[in-house]
């Protein structure tokens, strides 16, 4: 029987062609890619890089590179493309972003910045209104504020704090302003002016009552507070609620302090207002309308009338005491002043001051909180101690609000503060 023609003879001894166990690896013409890109060379010569989907997470990219080295070879573009992919995943940006991102470059071309493109939006009034610089709107919220006859002491605040705003970031449109752009700045404030809670919260008060006339007057369409970049401004309120439960009064070693830097600092003009306070128990608010023409010296009283009592509280004389006349008196030309006991301009940064260089921390309403519990230690009548801060009577505040339980020693301490004796000239 012959053999089948496709089959090799028995005695054919030609060597049979075997396939390699291994095939061998083509050597890479660029090694340890990630996955998403391939590098291949073309038939011109050219090496072609490609950036799939896996690598960019959008749209795949392809460019052509006469060669593999060199400062604007294939192997440079790699290298930079994975840098800038590290960047981006560092930035959040998502796929969405990504390609947006992309779009707008290559309409913007090579002339034109996206900078320069969000800018002239933010100051050329988005949705068609009027372009309004916040310089330009502060001077129209002040109008308003004097218009409805709001007290001037009151809006001077509010103006300390968005001029705070003007000189940190420039006079920007409105718009600019967006929730998270004002939240970054909140955050900076904190850090760079070391605001505490009571700070951070006063700040937001005024800014938010300003945006919400921008909104009103429609030189905005939205309050930058309403943002969910604000959230946490209701949870700061909460933990602050918590804190002023507590009645904080200062120490004696305390108040000898405050009282030393108020002394040895008469460019802070601010010993007339802490001897008001701490003494004689007038209320912050109070303090700004107190003029030296309230001060009877031969009665022995201030008085506090209806045009400088704080909203709530009653007008009232309230007697001078021993500690208050040996400071008083050390004020310069005391009998010759007039206007203000103290000027308003720059009063927060002043007040800090005094804490920084007495190196005492501040307390909220500290200075009333502390009167008010020496007094009320000192002679045991809740009554006699409301007739002086201007409560009603029968009134719980005084309790609820102000008296820290102190003993009859601390009270006496208190009370025995004095200046220290001038140096005689020689």
């Amino acid at each position: 029987m012959k053999p089948p023609v496709d089959s090799p003879s028995q005695n054919d001894h030609r060597p049979t062609r075997r396939k390699p166990l291994h095939r061998e690896k083509k050597k890479a013409i660029i090694a340890d890619l990630p996955a998403g890109i391939s590098v291949c060379k073309l038939g011109n010569g050219y090496f072609r890089v490609r950036l799939g989907k896996k690598f960019t997470e959008a749209e795949p990219d392809v460019k052509d590179f006469q060669e593999v080295e060199g400062d604007h070879g294939a192997r440079s573009f790699v290298e930079s493309q994975i840098r800038d992919r590290a960047a981006i995943r560092e930035m959040k940006l998502t796929p969405d972003q990504l390609a947006e991102a992309k779009r707008a470059f290559r309409r913007l071309g090579e002339d034109i910045s996206l900078d320069t493109v969000v800018d002239y939006y933010f100051d050329s009034g988005p949705g068609g209104r009027a372009v309004k610089k916040i310089e330009d709107a502060l001077a129209l919220y002040g109008r308003h504020h004097v218009d409805a006859g709001n007290d001037p002491n009151y809006w001077a605040a509010q103006e300390i704090s968005i001029k705070l705003l003007i000189n940190t970031t420039a006079n920007r449109a409105l718009a600019y302003f967006t929730g998270e752009r004002l939240a970054k700045w909140f955050a900076s404030m904190r850090v760079e002016r070391q605001w505490g809670d009571i700070n951070t919260l006063n700040y937001v008060r005024d800014l938010n009552m300003f945006f919400r006339f921008c909104v009103r007057r429609e030189f905005i369409g939205r309050n930058p507070f309403e943002s969910p970049a604000f959230d946490w401004v209701s949870t700061l309120r909460k933990k602050l609620k918590k804190r002023l439960d507590t009645v904080e009064v200062y120490k004696v070693e305390e108040a000898r302090k405050l009282l030393l830097a108020a002394l040895e600092h008469p460019e802070l003009d601010l010993l007339a207002w802490l001897v008001v306070a701490l003494f004689l128990g007038v209320r912050v608010e109070e303090l700004p309308r107190l003029t030296w023409d309230r001060f009877r010296w031969e009665e022995g009283c201030v008085s506090l009338t209806h045009e400088i009592v704080a909203k709530g509280g009653s007008p009232r004389h309230v007697p001078f005491t021993d500690a208050f006349l040996s400071w008083i008196k050390r004020v310069a030309n005391l009998l010759e002043r007039t206007g203000p006991i103290c000027t308003t301009e720059g009063f927060r940064r002043r007040r800090d001051l005094l804490h920084e260089f007495a190196k005492v921390k501040k307390k909220r309403n500290g200075l009333r909180h502390t009167f008010a519990s020496h007094d009320y230690v000192s002679h045991g009548s809740a009554q006699a101690t409301r007739d002086k801060l201007g409560h009603e009577k029968l009134s719980d505040v005084l309790f609820k609000h102000y008296v820290a339980l102190l003993t009859k020693a601390e009270a006496s301490a208190f009370w025995a503060l004095r200046p220290p004796e001038q140096p005689q000239e020689v």
